[in-house]
């Protein structure tokens, strides 16, 4: 017998600053708990109350560049 894998689902929320993302995925994962965030890399310096590795991954800009 063969097993098959589960297969997951990719939802991307977009808007623009202020729409309430933050507050939309939010509320999906408290609600469900085998849903999960992918964390972003970007180049810009972080903003007051983002933390590294929960909002973006906050990479130099040769750095990302090379990945």
């Amino acid at each position: 017998m063969i097993k098959q894998k589960k297969q997951g689902q990719l939802i991307v929320v977009s808007g623009p600053s202020g729409a309430g993302k933050d507050t939309i995925v939010g509320k999906v994962l408290e609600r469900n708990k085998n849903a999960w965030l992918s964390i972003s890399a970007t180049s810009r310096k972080p903003r007051k109350g983002e933390e590294e590795g929960v909002n973006y991954f906050f990479l130099e800009k040769e750095d990302f560049e090379k990945r």
